[in-house]
């Protein structure tokens, strides 16, 4: 999962570099990414997933559904 996220990061950059993609965009794909590996590494625990990520459960709620990412961790992790 690490080599994915890295991966996707520098793409993610050279998006941005390339004038593909706004760093908006960026940013809450980068942050969307990291939000469903941490929920993915603790078995869908948002409080756990929360402390991987150094912010509190109520942000990382606020983030799930700005992104809409389900409370689930059936979903695919996206490549």
């Amino acid at each position: 999962a690490e080599i994915q996220t890295a991966s996707r990061t520098e793409s993610l950059h050279d998006a941005v570099r390339a004038g593909r993609l706004d760093l908006e965009t960026a940013v809450g794909r980068f942050e969307s990414d990291l939000i469903r590996e941490a929920l993915a590494r603790t078995d869908g625990n948002q409080t756990r997933a929360a402390e991987l990520l150094h912010i509190t459960r109520r942000l990382l709620k606020l983030k799930m559904d700005r992104y809409g990412i389900a409370t689930s961790v059936d979903e695919p992790f996206p490549e």
